[in-house]
């Protein structure tokens, strides 16, 4: 599978990259990072899912860079495809939070794509500290989600709470339909939010990535994190239990 694939390149590439993280696989395969530094409470996860959807698949493609956009060109044809920037750009902004805070949790999940399979395996030990989820998966440059899968995200005053800063990247309050921050909301009890970040057109040929747009982007979606860093938002609904035991990968424990 070439999700499994890239969860490997990935955890190497984290593992290589970045100091102070713990590394960590689960018996369905999905990637677990923590960051520490320093004694806190409560942590932030970021949630981007490893797997992808597009109408053609190849691995000879070029990655063009036209103007403010990105997009993919299939060498054996001359044509545009989808690179996955559904969620590939959610996995370039985990590793870019990780870069801005001392204190992190990333989880990539598998198999978002049919069904947020993956999230539903997650394991609950690794979400016992987190204090607020953010997951960058959703189209467009301006939508930051206070419903989706079915329920609310957030509850009223953290909409307060973040509004300003809403107000400063001129984003706004979307319903959305369903992505793993979702599933994780139900699971654990703990808010969190889906943030548009400039892809456009995903699933098909035509996908592109607005960089510029992109930008903005994550800067607001920083900015959420710095609002709830270090904090709990509880989200007051039912929960439900798994208790998957962590394992190690292959190339080692992390530091």
């Amino acid at each position: 599978m070439k999700q499994i694939e890239f969860r490997d390149w990935l955890a190497g590439y984290i593992y290589d990259n970045y100091q102070n993280v713990l590394i960590e696989t689960d018996d369905y395969g999905n990637l677990y990072v923590t960051k520490t530094t320093d004694q806190q409470d409560y942590i932030n996860c970021v949630i981007a899912h490893l797997d992808i959807n597009q109408q053609t698949y190849t691995s000879n493609f070029s990655i063009v860079n036209a103007g403010q956009f990105i997009v993919g060109i299939d060498n054996n044809t001359g044509k545009q495809i989808g690179l996955g920037h559904d969620d590939k750009t959610g996995v370039y902004f985990a590793l870019k939070a990780l870069q801005v805070f001392p204190n992190l949790k990333c989880f990539f999940p598998l198999n978002e794509e049919i069904g947020c399979l993956g999230s539903k395996e997650s394991n609950d030990d690794f979400f016992k500290n987190v204090g607020f989820m953010v997951q960058l998966d959703r189209r467009g440059h301006n939508e930051i989600s206070s419903f989706t899968n079915g329920h609310d995200t957030v509850t009223y005053s953290t909409q307060l709470e973040f509004d300003p800063v809403l107000a400063r990247y001129n984003f706004v309050w979307a319903r959305t339909v369903s992505t793993d921050v979702g599933v994780l909301i139900q699971k654990y009890a703990i808010q969190g939010t889906n943030i548009s970040c400039g892809y456009n057109l995903e699933h098909t040929n035509t996908e592109i990535l607005d960089v510029l747009r992109y930008g903005t982007c994550e800067k607001f979606a920083l900015g959420i994190l710095k609002v709830t860093d270090g904090k709990k938002y509880y989200m007051p609904i039912k929960t439900t239990t798994n208790s998957t035991a962590l394992i190690k990968p292959p190339h080692g424990t992390g530091r």
